[in-house]
């Protein structure tokens, strides 16, 4: 029965009391303590202050103590109060904090993650020597602990793997027990990084699970699949493929495995909004590979995905016009004959200045990750008062303003890249920063989160490029002159004309929710590369290469990969164009360092790494600044 929290604290401060005050949870009457707890969480209509509650009766330091003295009991073979009592501490712990946030982060403060991670470390080493491992249900529970911790909260992901937890989960996979692989798959999802998706990706017990469970439950009553004692809704599956889908390696697998068009189903009405939303944002993951873009099954998605631009749902609209901006390659997303409900943001003058005649095309657009925002205002107030004009998105507007976010990259002369690993698993800011790519804009990178290496597409877009660091405030005062320098540079190379004419108001991205609203202003035509930088990963064919190597596409390049004996490299430069190849080709030209910068960056052996800039340099020696002229099988110039 439903109570609010009002009728249920009387219960819970006796509950708290007495736990607060025992010394022994292993007693008979913890346990009915922990069951108030437990139905308290379970039936409370405000889960948000629940949790606030708990928290401000120190129900965190609870469980810290409380895990110390009962989780010795779970490798006990022999039944006992005691392994009762830890099995009703998970259950009451999964389910308080199962919807708030705010416990779920104390939970990464207080070290109760590090506890239990620690503990499930010792059971699988426990389980490993015993012959009968079929009722892991504690396990399970002890999971769902860290589900919750993590899906809840991501800002525990860094405590998550300080405490070694992807060895440990990655351990518990080889568990032969179909629902302790999934839990572990889950939790995985949230805290691999880019090198360990793409091995879970070569798993029959990583992403290859996950999909045939989302198979199953798409289909399924309830489109729920059941395990055991436990049941995994089709809005987990596909969240946790999402996260794991971040690699592009992982992408291509999701294609070979059959799964998108059990993606497009769940865009249909027998879905709720949030579903239709999360497969939907999925699509829009997914296509930033070149050959799921362009399939003809995900093509013929986009009607569908237009006419749920009509929904009443938000999220759900942003979703589908992020989807289909995408897959149209960063076109229109209105639906012919009927008037946009996604509304544009206005542009509101920063300073005041005098009225003027100017152009209002922004001339640097920062790109950064929400987190980062504090840092990124701290460097638009900065340019602000070097004159500059300066777009950025400041009120999180996400999915339904890609055209938008499109026209400002088109009116800026350079796109400042915040780059944090938040950044690069965001695909509003891929969207953002490939696009740019793609108009052939000047990009300066800049790192705002210490001791991270941009890997995966940000890394390839980043190369070798000298980026300045801002991830403390203290570099804020070294660093910004520099970057004022470079971007006076560019708006000056870019912009002609002497540098006061170059130098604007700023401009500000804000937006409000409207239901009609005029469509986004037309899209400026602009030259554009050959092709996108992100296509798909597939092995190398024979194709027809242009004579101008500026001008190859990534298949191009795979194919000259293959073609001098570096077919290993092929998922390394998955993102490199002609263009790429020219910029690397100028850098090792202008420092030999910048060799050894190539080997890092790209984790390269040293025999690939040689390998690699002699092909390039011949490459680049047979054609005068890029043009092709020979025909040599190992540089695969085409006469």
């Amino acid at each position: 029965m439903a109570n609010s929290l009002e009728d249920l604290k009387p219960q819970i401060d006796d509950a708290l009391q007495y736990l607060n005050s025992c010394n022994n949870f292993a007693e008979d009457e913890a346990i009915d303590a922990l069951n108030v707890l437990n139905k308290s969480a379970l039936y409370c209509t405000d889960p948000l202050d629940l949790g606030a509650y708990m928290l401000n009766n120190k129900f965190g330091q609870l469980c810290v103590k409380m895990w110390k003295d009962l989780s010795k009991y779970l490798t006990q073979n022999i039944d006992s109060q005691g392994l009762r009592n830890a099995r009703a501490m998970m259950v009451t712990f999964i389910n308080m904090t199962d919807e708030s946030p705010d416990l779920c982060v104390e939970m990464g403060k207080n070290g109760c993650i590090h506890l239990l991670v620690e503990s499930l470390e010792s059971i699988e080493k426990y389980l490993q020597q015993q012959e009968d491992v079929s009722d892991l249900l504690f396990l399970d529970r002890m999971l769902g602990m860290l589900h919750n911790c993590i899906r809840i909260s991501s800002q525990n992901r860094s405590i998550f793997r300080q405490t070694n937890a992807v060895q440990v989960l990655k351990s518990c996979l080889k568990i032969n027990n179909r629902l302790v692989q999934i839990d572990c798959l889950m939790i995985l999802a949230y805290i691999v990084d880019e090198k360990e998706r793409e091995i879970l990706a070569t798993s029959e017990k990583g992403l290859r699970l996950l999909l045939h469970l989302l198979k199953q439950g798409v289909d399924a009553d309830g489109h729920r699949v059941h395990c055991g004692d436990s049941d995994f809704s089709v809005y987990e599956l596909i969240d946790a493929i999402n996260l794991l889908a971040i690699n592009d390696v992982n992408k291509v697998e999701i294609e070979k495995n059959d799964v998108i068009p059990y993606i497009i189903r769940m865009l249909r009405d027998d879905f709720d909004d949030n579903e239709k939303r999360i497969a939907a944002e999925a699509l829009w993951n997914l296509s930033f590979i070149e050959s799921i873009r362009k399939s003809e099954i995900v093509q013929n998605t986009i009607s569908v995905l237009e006419q749920l631009l009509l929904s009443q749902d938000k999220d759900l609209r942003g979703a589908c016009a992020s989807a289909i901006w995408q897959l149209k390659g960063g076109s229109s997303t209105n639906t012919p004959g009927t008037q946009s409900h996604i509304c544009p943001p206005t542009y509101e003058e920063a300073i005041t200045s005098p009225a003027n005649n100017r152009s209002p095309s922004a001339q640097v657009m920062i790109s950064y990750q929400w987190d980062s925002q504090e840092r990124a205002i701290q460097i638009r107030n900065r340019l602000v008062a070097d004159g500059y004009r300066v777009w950025m998105d400041i009120t999180n507007m996400k999915g339904d303003i890609l055209e938008a976010m499109a026209d400002a990259v088109q009116r800026s002369d350079v796109l400042l890249l915040c780059m944090t690993e938040k950044y690069k698993d965001s695909r509003s800011c891929r969207s953002e920063a490939t696009y740019a790519y793609k108009l052939q804009k000047k990009v300066i990178p800049l790192l705002l989160e210490r001791g991270y290496k941009p890997d995966g597409w940000l890394g390839l877009m980043q190369g070798m490029d000298l980026y300045y660091e801002f991830h403390s405030h203290s570099q804020l005062d070294d660093s910004l002159p520099k970057l004022l320098k470079a971007v006076r540079e560019t708006t000056l190379c870019g912009g002609g004309g002497d540098e006061s004419n170059n130098k604007h108001d700023p401009i500000i991205a804000e937006h409000t929710e409207v239901d009609h609203a005029s469509p986004p202003p037309q899209q400026t035509q602009q030259k554009a590369a050959a092709t996108s930088m992100t296509s798909s990963i597939s092995s190398p064919t024979n194709i027809s290469r242009p004579r101008i190597i500026k001008e190859w596409s990534t298949e191009n390049v795979r194919d000259w990969l293959q073609e001098v004996g570096l077919v290993n490299l092929g998922q390394t430069f998955d993102f490199c164009d002609g263009r790429h190849l020219q910029k690397l080709h100028t850098q090792l030209q202008q420092n030999y360092q910048n060799e050894e910068k190539l080997r890092t960056d790209f984790n390269l052996d040293a025999r690939s790494c040689l390998q690699f800039t002699v092909e390039l340099e011949d490459l680049f020696e047979k054609g005068a600044s890029g043009n092709l002229k020979h025909s040599r099988k190992h540089c695969c110039v085409i006469n």
